[in-house]
């Protein structure tokens, strides 16, 4: 049961450091779109590499590989609880880098076109 919440909380701190490096994507898309002379082949490399780490670091599978056995009517529900919301976070993985994707496009096309 201990490992499952510790699987849980593995999968949380996941997401949160795919967000971090998110910010540090966008913070780094923005600020080479407003200044133009620091655009260049190394700095998009440096861009890229952050959203493609931002998107690793995502899980691409929530649920472990082997599940504990329930010995207890309240371990049985604790386990369903705890798979709802692994499903909840695949999910939610899945959609978040849809949107990392689709903010990652407008922040490398549009803000460069908006200021010059």
């Amino acid at each position: 049961m201990e490992a499952l919440r510790t699987h849980l909380q593995r999968i949380r701190i996941r997401f949160a450091i795919s967000a971090a490096i998110y910010v540090v994507f966008l913070v780094m898309a923005v600020s080479y779109g407003l200044s133009p002379q620091s655009q260049g082949p190394d700095r998009l490399a440096v861009t890229l590499c952050t959203l493609l780490g931002a998107l690793l670091a995502l899980p691409r599978r929530t649920m472990p590989a082997a599940m504990p056995r329930a010995t207890t009517e309240e371990q049985h529900d604790e386990i369903a609880l705890i798979r709802a919301e692994l499903r909840r976070y695949e999910t939610q993985a899945m959609f978040t880098r849809i949107a990392y994707l689709a903010l990652g496009a407008l922040a490398a096309l549009a803000v460069p076109a908006l200021f010059t």
